[in-house]
């Protein structure tokens, strides 16, 4: 029997203050975070996408709970790609959102 891997995928939109997030299973407490914490000026889902474009503003919570809740997650950032299940890539991560 093989076993389920759940995967968060955030993508960095360029020159953009949005970021994309997909997600191979849902998270109760991901749906939670973005049903009830983020305001609907900030959040728009893409059904062609399956995905949520969520203002960067939420990255680094989002990046949290993705991090926790989820086997693999990961960040296309710009030039850079981060494992947000590495404790050091998540350290870069955050640094990285400080410069942008």
């Amino acid at each position: 029997m093989s076993a389920n891997i759940s995967i968060a995928n955030l993508s960095w939109l360029n020159d953009s203050v949005k970021f994309l997030l997909q997600v191979s299973q849902k998270s109760g407490k991901l749906t939670d975070f973005i049903k009830t914490e983020i305001p609907e000026k900030d959040k728009n889902w893409l059904l062609d996408l399956k995905s949520w474009e969520i203002d960067k503003k939420w990255i680094e919570d989002i990046a949290s709970i993705c991090s926790e809740e989820f086997d693999q997650a990961f960040i296309d950032f710009g030039e850079n790609y981060y494992d947000l299940t590495d404790p050091d890539d998540f350290d870069k991560f955050k640094d990285s959102v400080g410069k942008a």
